[in-house]
């Protein structure tokens, strides 16, 4: 009796500072790592909370872009980062599972060396046809035309092993078809090819797209994402065409190295769920083409995993190599 009094003192003692600390925290700055290069998604997504949770939180949440290798470098500086909750980072679905599904020299595991916070938004994601090389009207037109000649028709992404080079590989598995990949450096170029002619068709992030499919300049034949999207209400999803595979969106997420104390981790989710239910940051993110997800650290940490699991198998399946 006296050695369980004795222990659940020492318990207690111990967990002491943990709890104080999360109570005080944060008490300095806390530096987000962007692992892309500023202006694009993942940049915006990420100053959009860090300036919320600045607000939630009483300390500036300073943004500092470590771009590279497909992400890899700011994740890798994250994941060796002392778990004190004064680094953090944005994790997107090429951090966590196209890169390290097709690089096994990555210098982090993402299942085993980050602890997951909160996703942030889903961003939907769009095959598009440029309608004067490829006339077709709809999905099921392209997949005959597809398969009436494979590898005829060429598809451009943002790079290899990115993730819409893997939404490519993951379409072809699906539809049972074969194309030939371009792999760009970023899908400014891509898209500027595929605008141009010199590429068929393309798989992108909905926002970047959005100027040249309201221009005429490339036809939205399916969105991934859960629901159609607003603004191309007439445009359906993969999943409604019978392709769940390649329905999952992008989306972007707040994370921290492994082992951050339960304490903070909870109190940073729910700041995150919190500036999720303002208006203003809806009307921003919608402005991406973004949707809120704001869901727990243990839902976050297994749509990661179900995510790299399903990238490992195509990466497997079709043997892909991460400098092919």
């Amino acid at each position: 009796m006296i050695k369980s009094a004795v222990k659940i003192v020492w318990i207690a003692l111990l967990q002491a500072p943990l709890t104080l600390m999360a109570a005080e925290y944060p008490v300095k700055p806390v530096k987000i790592i962007v692992p892309f290069a500023p202006g694009g998604s993942t940049d915006i997504i990420g100053r959009l909370i860090a300036d919320k949770l600045s607000t939630a939180l009483g300390q500036p949440f300073i943004v500092e872009n470590r771009a590279g290798a497909g992400g890899a470098i700011g994740a890798d500086a994250l994941a060796k980062a002392s778990p004190d909750g004064y680094t953090l980072g944005i994790a997107s679905v090429s951090t966590v599972a196209t890169v390290p599904a097709c690089n096994d020299k990555l210098s982090y595991d993402p299942m085993k060396d980050f602890t997951y916070i909160s996703n942030i938004a889903g961003v939907p994601n769009v095959v598009t046809v440029n309608p004067k090389k490829l006339p077709v009207k709809d999905l099921a037109e392209l997949i005959k035309l597809i398969k009436e000649k494979p590898t005829q028709y060429t598809y451009a992404s943002s790079g290899t092993c990115g993730v819409m080079h893997m939404m490519g590989e993951l379409f072809e598995e699906s539809t049972k078809t074969k194309l030939t990949h371009i792999p760009y450096r970023g899908s400014g170029p891509a898209l500027t090819d595929t605008v141009g002619g010199q590429v068929d068709m393309m798989f992108d992030n909905l926002p970047s797209s959005v100027p040249h499919i309201q221009a005429g300049n490339l036809r939205a034949l399916a969105v991934a994402s859960p629901k159609r999207v607003e603004l191309f209400p007439n445009v359906p999803t993969f999943g409604e065409l019978g392709h769940p595979l390649v329905n999952e969106p992008a989306w972007y997420g707040l994370v921290a190295p492994a082992n951050l104390p339960e304490a903070i981790t909870k109190k940073l989710q729910e700041a995150v769920q919190k500036s999720l239910t303002q208006a203003e940051v809806k009307a921003k993110l919608q402005t991406q083409g973004a949707l809120p997800i704001g869901n727990s650290s243990a839902e976050f940490k297994q749509q990661a995993e179900i995510e790299y699991m399903k990238m490992k198998n195509i990466v497997k399946t079709k043997n892909i190599k991460f400098n092919d």
